[in-house]
């Protein structure tokens, strides 16, 4: 999907995850004067896990040289679905979002790693910040996390949005919201209610077709793993 299909597609009302978030935000921030580049990031979803550097499921966007910011560089992350709101200075430390807190330490001289909110949807992600990815990098990653049957993003409906103090998701038919109040999950009931999150709380444009879509897809997808258990 080129720049100009993945803004249209944002455009339009629709989501995506960071292949489709990524190349058209970095481009806006070009066009407004800022210096963002896109680097290649590998999403660890469990604390033990080994990160896989020659295998990129993340693309990251950094910001550099901007005169007023604490660093040179300021990781401007649009395609962590509940990660921070606001750009965070690349040096090690915690960065807070009452109530949410992220930390970042340095692996190497160009490799930095994020680590979530204990709330969060992964544990950590790594990024190489030594040169920036050229987009067809994330051609193969985009590919797999999109169509094969084992992605997280084909097993998982997924739909998320911050605000301040605030993430709101839904996962498959769980509505989940984080705040400073703490933690609510409710069960969506029915395809009206579905339709009326991702309109609504999410602002999302969709089709009563593509929400019945979803919504059916969601109940053959609880019907089968109920039978194999």
């Amino acid at each position: 999907e080129s720049v100009d299909a993945a803004a249209e597609r944002l455009l339009r009302g629709r989501g995506g995850y960071c292949f489709h978030s990524a190349p058209p935000f970095a481009a806006l921030l070009n066009a407004c004067g800022f210096e963002a580049s896109i680097y290649s990031g590998q999403v660890v979803s469990h604390p033990g896990s080994p990160p896989e550097p020659a295998n990129p499921n993340h693309a990251v966007v950094i910001v550099s040289s901007l005169r007023d910011a604490p660093t040179r560089q300021v990781l401007a992350d649009v395609g962590i679905g509940d990660g921070p709101r606001n750009p965070v200075p690349l040096r090690t430390g915690i960065f807070h979002e009452p109530p949410f807190a992220y930390g970042i330490e340095r692996v190497s001289d160009s490799v930095w790693r994020f680590f979530h909110d204990s709330r969060g949807g992964f544990s950590h992600f790594e990024v190489d910040c030594g040169e920036p990815a050229p987009l067809d990098v994330f051609v193969e990653p985009h590919r797999r996390l999109s169509t094969l049957e084992e992605s997280v993003f084909v097993q998982t409906f997924t739909v998320q949005r911050v605000d301040d103090g605030l993430i709101e998701k839904i996962v498959n038919r769980s509505f989940r919201r984080l705040s400073r109040a703490g933690t609510s999950e409710r069960l969506i009931e029915s395809e009206e209610h579905l339709g009326t999150l991702l309109r609504g709380t999410f602002q999302l444009t969709v089709s009563d077709e593509e929400c019945a879509a979803i919504w059916q897809r969601l109940l053959r997808r609880e019907s089968s793993k109920l039978t194999c258990n």
